[in-house]
C-alpha cells in the first residue's frame, strides 16, 4: 500500500511538471511541431478534401494521426457547441488564436511522457523489485530533458513510451517464452517504428530475450533460429508498422525518397556544423552526462558495473537494446540530446540498482525512508534545473520583436523574402516568399540565392541560424556568401535584432532599392536558367518558382509572374498548382483563352483539385457561359463542399438560370455553414421573392438587415419585399432607411407613396 502511494505521488509530480506551463511562448509557435503541422495539412484546407497521405516520410505517420485525432476532438467539441459548422471555421479559429490547438498537441506528447514514468516503474518491478521501479520512476519523473522535450510536439517522447511498452512483453519472453508475448512485443515494436524509424531497433530486445530464454532452457540452436514465435513477432511488427503508417507502402516512392534523404542526412550531418567522424564521443562525454546529471551518472556507472558482473538476466535483456541503439545513433555525424532519449530510461533502471542494493544491506528500522531521502538528493540537480528554467527572466524572442516591428513600420502589401527561422508573417497583409533551405544538400538552394530573382521585392529578412552556417565555410558556399555580400552592399539594412534586443536568432531586415538585382532586360535573366534545370532536384525548383510567381502575381507584376510559371512548367509540366496559378494570372491579364487552357490542363492533371474547377467556373462566368460555369462550380464543390463564396455564387447563378429550388437548397446550405451569414439570408430573400413567397422574403431580408444594419442594399430589398407583401408603411420606412444609408431608393419611395392612400401619404 505504501509503495502504491509513493508511485502515485511520483506520477502526480511527473504529471505536474509536464503539464505545467504548456502554453509557453504562445501565441507565437517557434517549435518545429512537425507531427502537428503534418496532421493539420491532412484536413486539406487548400484542396478541399481530407488527405491522410502525409506526402512526408522523414518520420512515419503514426504520431501525425494521433495529433490529427486531437485536432478532430477539438473540431467535434466545436461542432457540438455550435462554434464550428465546417473545418474552415476551425481554420479561422486557429488563425485568430492558436492556444487550445497547440496546448492540446503538447498535452498529447506530455501524456506519453507521464505514461513512460509508469512503464519504467513496471520494468523495474518486473526485473527486480518495486523499489527499483520506484527509484527509476522518480529519476525519470524529474529528468529535465524528458520534461522539456515532453512539452514539444515531437516524435521523441512517444518513441520512448512505445519502446518501454515493448519491453513489458519482452521481459516475459526472457522468462516464460510464450507465443502471446512474442506477438505483443511485435505489436509494440511495430508501433514504435510507426512513431520513428529507429524504433525498429527495439526488435533487438525481442531477439536478445528470445536467445536468453532458449539458452537458459538449453534448447538447440536449430530451435532458436527456426522458432515460429520469433518469426511471427517479426511479421506482426511489420504489419503493425504499415497499419499505423500505411502510406509508407501505398506511396512507396515518396517513402523511399525521404528515407534515403534521412540516411544521407545522418551520414553527412548538418551543413555548416563542425566536422566530426562520428558522434560517440559527443554523446558519452557531453550529451548523456548532461541529460542524467553527474550524480545520477555516477549511480548509472556503478549500476552498470554491478549488473554486468552480478545479474546476467538484467544485463543481457536490458542492455542489448541501449547498446545497439547507441551504436547506430552514435555512428551518425549529427548528434542531439533527443536522439538518445530512448536509451535514458534503461540507464536510469541501472542507476536505481546500487541505491537499492546498498539500502538492502543496511539494517535500520526505517531504511525505506532513508532510501527515499537519498534518492531525492540525487534528483536535486534536476530539480534545480527545472526551477531555473521556470524562473528565468523572460526575454521576447527576436522573431516576435521583428514581427511587431514589421507590422508597425512596413507598409501592407509589401513583398518580403525571408529565410527560415525568421518571423512568421500574416500572408493576408504581406506577400511572403520563403527562401529554400536544405540541411543535407545546401548547394541545391544556390539558384535562389541570387538577388536578380527579387527585383520586385521590398524587403529581405536573414537569420543567423542560416547565414552563419554558410559563413563558417565560405569556400564551400561561395554562391550563398556572394548573395549576403551583395545584399549588404546594395540593400539598406533598416533594422537588426540581436542579443541586446531579445533571445533567439539574430535577424537582419534589408530594404531593397531599385538597383538590387537590376538586370539589363525587363524579364528574367537567361543566366539564371541553367542552375535551375541542371539541379539535382528540378521539381523542388519548380515549386519554388511557382511560389515566387504567386508573390509577383499578387504584386501585379503579371508579365514576370507568367514567365516564372512557364519556366516552372518547363521543368515540371505535371504541377497542377502551377497550371492553376498560371490560369489565375492570365485571367488577371485578360488572356481569356490562355487562362481557360491553363485551368483545363490543371483539371486534366488532377480532377480532385477543387480550386482548378472553381477557376474554370469563374472563367465561364465572366464569359457569360452560365451552364458551363454551373457545371464547373458543382464539380469543385464535390471536393470542397465548404467554400462559402462558391455556394453564394452558385445560388445566384441557379436563380439567374431559373433553377429556384436548386438556388434555395444551396443558399440554405450556405446559411448553415456560415452560421447565419447575412449574405445567405439576403440570397434566400432574393430566391423567395422570385418564388413569390413574400412572407419568407421579408423574414430573410430582415435577418440580413439585423446582421448588418448599415447595408443600404439590404434595407432597399426589405422595403421591396414589404411592398410586394402589401405592407406599405414598413416598405416606406425601410426605403427611406436605404436612402439614408446612401442607396438610391428614390424611385421605390415614389412608387410606394403612389400606392398609398392619400391620407396616409
Amino acid at each position: 500500500m505504501r509503495k502504491r502511494i509513493l508511485l502515485t505521488l511520483i506520477l502526480v509530480a511527473g504529471a505536474y511538471l509536464r503539464l505545467h506551463n504548456l502554453d509557453w511562448g504562445l501565441p507565437e509557435v517557434f517549435e518545429e511541431a512537425t507531427p502537428w503541422r503534418q496532421a493539420w495539412e491532412m484536413w486539406g484546407f487548400e484542396t478541399g478534401r481530407l488527405d491522410f497521405n502525409p506526402h512526408f516520410f522523414h518520420y512515419p505517420a503514426f504520431t501525425f494521426y494521433i495529433q490529427w485525432l486531437g485536432q478532430a476532438l477539438i473540431y467535434l467539441a466545436g461542432r457540438l457547441s455550435g462554434e464550428f459548422t465546417s473545418p474552415h471555421h476551425m481554420q479561422a479559429a486557429i488563425e485568430a488564436s492558436p492556444y487550445r490547438f497547440i496546448v492540446v498537441g503538447r498535452a498529447i506528447t506530455s501524456l506519453f511522457g507521464i505514461a513512460s514514468i509508469y512503464l519504467v516503474y513496471r520494468l523495474g518491478k518486473d526485473i527486480s523489485s518495486r523499489a527499483i521501479g520506484l527509484l527509476a520512476a522518480l529519476f525519470l519523473a524529474f529528468n529535465f530533458s524528458h520534461i522539456s522535450r515532453g512539452q514539444f510536439i515531437t516524435t521523441d517522447i512517444p518513441l520512448v513510451f512505445f519502446v518501454l511498452l515493448a519491453f513489458i512483453p519482452i521481459l516475459r519472453i526472457a522468462t516464460q517464452g510464450r507465443h502471446r508475448h512474442y506477438i505483443w512485443a511485435g505489436v509494440c515494436v511495430g508501433l514504435a517504428t510507426g512513431v520513428k524509424y529507429p524504433g525498429l531497433l527495439a526488435g533487438i530486445g525481442i531477439l536478445s530475450a528470445h536467445i536468453f530464454y532458449h539458452l537458459t532452457q538449453k534448447h538447440a540452436w536449430k530451435r532458436i533460429v527456426l522458432s515460429s514465435s520469433l518469426w511471427a513477432s517479426a511479421g506482426v511488427a511489420l504489419l503493425v508498422f504499415f497499419a499505423v503508417s500505411p502510406y509508407c507502402l501505398l506511396d512507396y516512392s515518396g517513402f523511399y525518397r525521404d528515407l534515403r534523404f534521412e540516411q544521407t542526412h545522418m551520414a553527412a550531418g548538418h551543413f555548416g556544423a563542425p566536422d566530426r567522424l562520428v558522434s560517440y564521443g559527443k554523446y558519452l562525454f557531453s550529451i548523456i552526462p548532461g541529460i542524467l546529471t553527474l550524480p545520477v551518472l555516477g549511480l548509472t556507472l556503478a549500476g552498470l558495473g554491478y549488473g554486468i558482473r552480478k545479474d546476467r538476466y538484467l544485463s543481457s535483456v536490458l542492455l542489448t537494446f541501449p547498446l545497439v541503439y547507441f551504436a547506430v545513433v552514435g555512428s551518425w555525424k549529427t548528434a542531439a540530446d533527443h536522439y538518445i532519449l530512448p536509451v535514458i530510461p534503461f540507464l536510469l533502471l541501472f542507476a536505481a540498482l546500487p541505491l537499492w542494493k546498498i539500502c538492502d544491506k543496511i539494517r535500520l528500522p526505517r531504511k525505506g525512508l532513508l532510501l527515499g531521502l537519498v534518492a531525492c538528493l540525487f534528483v536535486l540537480p534536476s530539480i534545480l534545473q527545472i526551477h531555473a528554467h521556470h524562473t528565468r527572466p523572460t526575454m521576447k524572442d527576436n522573431r516576435t520583436l521583428a514581427r511587431t516591428w514589421i507590422e508597425k513600420n512596413v507598409e501592407r502589401g509589401a513583398a518580403i523574402a525571408r529565410e527560415r527561422i525568421t518571423p512568421r508573417l500574416n500572408t493576408e497583409d504581406y506577400l511572403v516568399f520563403d527562401l529554400p533551405l536544405s540541411t543535407v544538400y545546401p548547394r541545391e538552394t544556390e539558384p535562389f540565392y541570387d538577388l536578380r530573382w527579387y527585383r520586385d521585392f521590398d524587403y529581405i529578412i536573414t537569420s543567423s541560424e542560416v547565414y552563419k552556417r554558410y559563413m563558417r565555410k565560405r569556400d564551400d558556399y561561395t554562391v550563398h556568401v556572394r548573395f549576403y555580400e551583395e545584399l549588404n552592399e546594395s540593400g539598406s539594412l533598416v533594422k537588426q535584432f540581436d542579443d541586446a534586443t531579445g533571445s533567439g536568432p539574430h535577424l537582419n531586415i534589408y530594404r531593397l532599392n531599385d538597383q538590387v538585382g537590376a538586370a539589363p532586360v525587363a524579364g528574367i535573366s537567361p543566366e539564371l536558367y541553367p542552375m535551375l534545370i541542371d539541379s539535382a532536384d528540378p521539381e523542388a525548383n519548380a515549386r519554388m518558382l511557382c511560389n515566387l510567381a504567386i508573390v509577383l502575381s499578387r504584386k501585379r507584376s503579371y508579365t514576370r509572374a507568367v514567365q516564372l510559371y512557364r519556366l516552372a512548367l518547363a521543368i515540371d509540366a505535371t504541377s497542377t498548382r502551377a497550371w492553376y496559378n498560371l490560369g489565375l494570372t492570365l485571367t488577371s491579364m485578360g488572356e481569356a483563352q490562355e487562362s481557360e487552357r491553363a485551368f483545363k490542363q490543371a483539371v486534366l492533371l488532377d480532377s480532385t483539385y477543387s480550386k482548378s474547377w472553381f477557376g474554370l467556373g469563374h472563367h465561364y462566368r465572366q464569359a457569360g457561359d452560365l451552364v458551363a460555369s454551373l457545371d464547373a462550380y458543382e464539380r469543385g464543390l464535390r471536393y470542397d463542399p465548404y467554400r462559402l463564396d462558391i455556394l453564394r455564387i452558385l445560388s445566384e447563378q441557379y436563380l439567374r438560370t431559373g433553377r429556384a429550388d436548386d438556388a434555395l437548397r444551396v443558399a440554405e446550405r450556405g446559411l448553415e455553414l456560415s452560421r447565419g451569414g447575412a449574405e445567405f439570408h439576403f440570397a434566400l430573400g432574393c430566391i423567395h421573392m422570385v418564388k413569390e413567397e413574400h412572407n419568407n422574403a421579408v423574414r430573410s431580408f430582415k435577418a440580413a438587415m439585423e446582421s448588418i444594419p448599415s447595408n443600404g442594399r439590404y434595407a432597399y430589398s426589405l422595403a421591396g419585399a414589404y411592398y410586394a407583401n402589401g405592407d406599405l408603411d414598413q416598405a416606406l420606412q425601410y426605403a427611406r432607411r436605404a436612402q439614408e444609408l446612401g442607396y438610391n431608393a428614390k424611385d421605390l419611395i415614389d412608387m410606394i407613396k403612389a400606392a398609398m392612400p392619400s391620407v396616409t401619404r
